[in-house]
């Protein structure tokens, strides 16, 4: 949501239109520290390796059918290339929406190619630490080096969010283990490894785990995430299909 967008549409922005730069980021911040999904969509960027020219992107929010482009914010209403009307992705809308409100707090999503699921609990997970207090975040995948390119993508868009719609956000960052500290506020992002010991001294306040079907061990890693989020945490199961627990759960025969 840019200033431009806000004063050529009154009607619809309504108190924020004429408000001096202060006051209008501090609405912006209030409106997203309340929505998760208006942050994702407005604010966060992605990285797409595969465009040489202008790898950094905004946060897809619709996709072109006749070229299967990805379309941005504000954009998502009109392919810059082709002119056809995009397509919006409400399944990542609606994802956001149920993640948000942690309800149910376990949340298991099979994902396939290009559905930019990991990049949207990613940013989500971006979201919780940057709106919510000595919060706990943990990205889990089977090995560190892997939890370490989810810590890396959650670095990039803590470093790219627009200031002057967010506000300045400090962080300090590890390589090993990978770490994220919040300056502000306290919050930690933490990747860590597969494991049925890896969590059991922490108390999380949301655990991503990804392409969990893959893991070595994912009935012991499962058991020992769950009493983690006990008390108001969340966690979110991301896989492509595969054979045995993930099956289990995805199909609720594992959920006791």
């Amino acid at each position: 949501m840019s200033r431009a967008q806000v004063e050529a549409w009154p009607e619809v922005f309504g108190d924020l239109v004429g408000l001096d730069q202060d006051l209008y980021r501090l609405a912006c911040e209030t409106r997203y520290r309340r929505d998760a999904w208006a942050f994702v969509r407005e604010c966060v960027t992605t990285v797409d390796e595969l465009d040489a020219e202008r790898p950094i992107k905004p946060f897809p929010v619709g996709v072109c059918p006749r070229c299967a482009r990805y379309l941005g914010h504000p954009d998502g209403n009109q392919c810059p290339c082709c002119g056809q009307a995009g397509q919006p992705l409400d399944y990542l809308a609606q994802l956001a929406r149920q993640w948000q409100s942690a309800q149910p707090p376990l949340l298991i999503v099979p994902k396939a190619r290009r559905m930019r699921l990991t990049w949207l609990f990613v940013s989500l997970n971006v979201w919780l630490a940057w709106s919510r207090p000595k919060s706990n975040v943990f990205f889990v995948s089977s090995k560190e080096e892997k939890s370490a390119e989810l810590v890396e993508r959650a670095r990039g868009i803590l470093a790219r969010l627009p200031r002057e719609l967010v506000g300045e956000v400090k962080v300090h960052h590890k390589n090993s283990p990978p770490e994220i500290r919040l300056l502000g506020n306290g919050a930690k992002i933490w990747g860590i490894s597969e494991g049925a010991d890896q969590l059991r001294q922490y108390t999380a306040t949301a655990i991503l785990a990804d392409e969990f079907g893959h893991w070595e061990w994912p009935r012991n890693a499962f058991t020992a995430m769950r009493p983690c989020i006990d008390g108001g945490g969340r966690l979110t199961i991301l896989s492509s299909a595969y054979p045995g627990f993930y099956r289990e759960l995805v199909a609720g025969e594992a959920l006791g």
